[in-house]
């Protein structure tokens, strides 16, 4: 009987370790590829153009276009800054990425402040 217990034990123990190293390997699939963080700008990026561009209600523009994309989409929080007219949204709390409306050129995802960006327009 204790030979069974171990046996068992044993088994139990491989399946968690394989386990959780499927779940440490597809983690660190999804970070390689960036999905978090594109996950992040495409909210944010629509979220700014819908209530900037557009003039739309960014809640129903997150609830009808960017959540239904992806069940995945659900961990994304926004937060919508109106006097700066930017976006910034979050993956599960941790990537974050912000959008902000700039002059003749529309919202543009994490804008450089440097001297050499011009508009196309």
């Amino acid at each position: 009987m204790a030979n069974a217990s171990s046996w068992i034990k044993r088994v139990l123990l491989t399946l968690l370790g394989l386990l959780l190293g499927l779940v440490a390997l597809v983690v660190g699939a999804l970070l390689y590829l960036g999905i978090p963080q594109n996950a992040a700008g495409m909210a944010a990026k629509g979220v700014c153009s819908a209530a900037f561009v557009a003039g739309r209600p960014w809640q129903k523009m997150l609830a009808d276009d960017v959540l239904p994309a992806s069940p995945v989409l659900g961990l994304i929080s926004i937060t919508v800054d109106e006097n700066a007219r930017a976006v910034t949204a979050r993956f599960a709390g941790l990537f974050a990425r912000r959008a902000v409306l700039l002059p003749q050129r529309g919202c543009v995802l994490d804008p450089c402040v440097c001297a050499r960006t011009k508009s196309f327009v």
